[in-house]
């Protein structure tokens, strides 16, 4: 008995339950908000005592208000986020995801160079990094699904203005 070649097929995907979307959301968001409460950790005690101390620009929002606009952009980044994961047929889902991930940890160095170990001039060229790191993201995010793109807009904006502000509290001291 000749033996047939086998026929080469695509693997298929298992399919994703309802449950697996929403544990995903959840996953995604718990994901942002540890990062997020780990900037939080490196930062509370500077805020308190080291950085009231520094000159800073006339157009500095108060110290109180940086964790929860942070915590807001990152639950609009898990979000998002989340829109590129269900994307399941997109060639540049997962390329995508990493660079996400890849910002969100960047995220993460910025408070500690701030705050942490108060280097201005390192923290101002952090968010310089984690501001392309968020472009990139923006932007593969938008070869995904543009939704996902705009819901990191805001994360786009406000890193541009830390940015900003990292860069004259470095000048100003």
């Amino acid at each position: 008995m000749e033996r047939q070649p086998r026929s080469v097929s695509k693997r298929s995907a298992p399919k994703r339950t309802p449950e697996i979307y929403w544990l995903g959301l959840g996953g995604l968001l718990a994901f942002c908000l540890v990062a997020a409460g780990v900037s939080v950790l490196f930062s509370t005690a500077a805020l308190k005592y080291w950085y009231p101390g520094l000159a800073k620009p006339p157009f500095v929002p108060p110290a109180w208000m940086f964790a929860p606009v942070w915590t807001t952009l990152d639950v609009l980044a898990a979000v998002g986020a989340w829109r590129v994961w269900v994307a399941r047929a997109a060639p540049t889902r997962r390329p995508a995801m990493v660079l996400f991930a890849i910002q969100l940890l960047l995220s993460i160095v910025w408070p500690m160079a701030m705050f942490t170990v108060r280097l201005p001039a390192a923290a101002a060229i952090e968010i310089g990094v984690l501001w392309i790191a968020v472009l990139a993201t923006t932007t593969a995010f938008f070869e995904v699904s543009r939704i996902a793109a705009l819901l990191m807009t805001p994360t786009l904006l406000w890193t541009t203005f830390v940015g900003v502000l990292s860069i004259e509290i470095w000048r100003l001291n």
